[in-house]
């Protein structure tokens, strides 16, 4: 019998077991998908409200071909390819509040997973007004929504006795939550629960207080209803140093329970290139001499939470207010 006859079905079975335990990839040196490099290095922010409609800036690399983004087993409501590197993504509405992984597909093939956590407290909308005049000074919101929880912070120049008061049109008295005094005066005030509709929130100085002034208000859903909505207020200030690049820390704000968030305002004495201090997220204010931002993680002492540039000019002043607001 031929030796070659015999020992071909032999030859075959040996390259179907080798087949089937290394794989034609490996074997031959394709590698499935062709998409080795596909990496997420981080996002920003890394939280964001429940409802979704966060806009999430993803940085890595191989971005070029993605065709999608997922937040846990849910769809990116919508991103975009900005370049081999960054990509951005607006975060769908989360099935649970909670981490979940984030990772970026191309052709099935996914990314590493990095986390992105859910909160139910989700920020609304957000007011700011300035002016050199004496209190009282206003901010109106429109169409504000019932139950939810308004932030007001004043800042005004006068004697340590002079002070304000907050109220709104409709007659509600918001609560004080702290003070910090420092170049100037500045205070934060709270109202939960509130009716919803079109709202003017008003400044009024009393023993004193002056301009010039600066306020802004937030609207946040999803916060407890309340006089317990607000907690844990935290304050530092720097009046003095040189001027440049500074960063800007000192407010120590635990956070009690899983969802509550650390709400501040950093107050400067002039209008400055202020900027939001990593892992927390700035909200809308049309005033340059004011910061708003939260995070979902607590606050330290040592965190930077703004930075402020005065390269090329003086130093300016400033104040932070922060609290923890309780889902």
């Amino acid at each position: 019998m031929d030796v070659f006859v015999l020992l071909t079905p032999i030859f075959l079975l040996v390259i179907v077991a080798l087949f089937g335990f290394v794989g034609c990839q490996q074997l031959f040196g394709v590698v499935k998908g062709g998409y080795p490099d596909l990496v997420i290095d981080s996002i920003a922010p890394i939280s964001g409200p429940s409802a979704g409609g966060t806009s999430v800036q993803i940085l890595g690399s191989a971005f070029l071909d993605a065709d999608g983004v997922n937040f846990g087993s849910v769809d990116a409501s919508d991103f975009s390819v900005d370049s081999s590197s960054e990509i951005t993504a607006t975060t769908p509405a989360a099935t649970s509040q909670g981490p979940v992984d984030v990772a970026v597909s191309n052709q099935g093939e996914l990314s590493n997973t990095v986390t992105f956590t859910y909160f139910d407290i989700g920020y609304v909308q957000s007011g700011s007004s300035v002016q050199t005049v004496n209190p009282p000074i206003s901010v109106a919101l429109a169409n504000t929504t019932a139950t939810n929880l308004l932030i007001a912070a004043v800042s005004y120049a006068g004697l340590a006795a002079g002070s304000v008061t907050v109220a709104d049109n409709l007659g509600n008295v918001f609560t004080l939550a702290g003070s910090g005094p420092w170049f100037r005066q500045s205070r934060i005030f709270y109202l939960p629960n509130i009716p919803g509709g079109n709202v003017t929130i008003t400044a009024t100085g009393v023993g004193g207080a002056s301009g010039p002034c600066a306020m802004c208000v937030s609207e946040y859903s999803g916060a407890d209803a309340t006089v317990n909505a607000i907690y844990n207020f935290s304050t530092a200030h720097s009046s003095n140093g040189p001027a440049g690049i500074e960063t800007i820390q000192g407010v120590t704000v635990p956070l009690a329970n899983a969802g509550d968030i650390a709400y501040v305002v950093v107050f400067a004495s002039q209008d400055s290139a202020l900027a939001e201090g990593p892992n927390l997220t700035s909200r809308t204010s049309t005033v340059g001499l004011l910061l708003m931002e939260d995070s979902m993680a607590p606050l330290t002492a040592a965190q930077p939470v703004a930075t402020d540039d005065t390269t090329g000019g003086s130093f300016v002043p400033w104040v932070i207010l922060a609290v923890a607001i309780k889902a």
